[in-house]
């Protein structure tokens, strides 16, 4: 029998510290940039902190309702999430119970539907978006309307941008060493996005360096086809 230790590393470069996730009070949004087109989906785990009064925004990339090019998700109370898909006429809920105060893992548009928590809650296909989205997409608010009364309360975890199964952006969780700056990381371009506004978001706990596991194996087994040798860390 042989002790290996397997080994888990951070995703990130040299400079950054990975964290459990960033939180916004209503005062912060990030602009990615990045303008959904036509077969995007998204993956995030969210959870609500405070709701307030009136919609809060998760994720945005519409100026208009009733166009091909909506593209939205939001809070609409503590027991349902709104959303915005396409040529959709109106925000339309989709019920959710502790939509407030629980983590929750979203999959909006993810072949044309609505899962939360791995469940399907709705089927979007017969909501047609034949055009790029007109705005870019932002977190935590709505373009147009980058306020207090529009900009979501709440934990962000992970956002990762898909175009159909292509990950086209990843963004996790992370603080800049060289000044504290929280937001969040793309590991496909390398680059960090941080607040639009001049109030900084709240770093969750910090997922530091590496740490290590032991497992005992019999002797000629092999982890990741390297064949493994007593003391070694994979």
């Amino acid at each position: 029998r042989s002790d290996i230790y397997l080994e888990n590393v951070s995703a990130l470069p040299s400079g950054y510290t990975q964290l459990e996730y960033i939180q916004g009070d209503g005062s912060q949004y990030i602009n990615t940039g990045y303008y959904p087109k036509t077969n995007t989906w998204v993956h995030t785990d969210i959870m609500g902190t405070v709701l307030g009064s009136g919609n809060k925004h998760w994720f945005n990339a519409y100026m208009s309702t009733g166009n091909s090019r909506s593209f939205g998700f939001n809070q609409y109370n503590d027991s349902a999430f709104n959303f915005l898909y396409g040529n959709i006429g109106a925000w339309t809920q989709v019920p959710q119970s502790n939509a407030i105060g629980t983590k929750h893992a979203i999959d909006f548009g993810k072949n044309q539907k609505i899962y939360i928590d791995d469940v399907e809650k709705l089927n979007l296909s017969s909501y047609t978006r034949s055009n790029e989205s007109s705005q870019p997409l932002l977190l935590f608010a709505r373009p147009g309307y980058e306020t207090s009364t529009y900009m979501m309360k709440g934990r962000m975890y992970d956002f990762v941008i898909y175009e159909g199964d292509n990950i086209v952006h990843n963004y996790i969780p992370a603080r800049q060493d060289s000044n504290n700056a929280v937001g969040l990381y793309d590991i496909v371009t390398n680059t960090f996005k941080t607040m639009s506004t001049s109030s900084a978001f709240t770093a969750g706990n910090p997922i530091t360096g590496s740490t290590t596991s032991t497992y005992t194996v019999g002797v000629g087994a092999t982890i990741n086809e390297v064949p493994t040798r007593d003391g070694y860390t994979f």
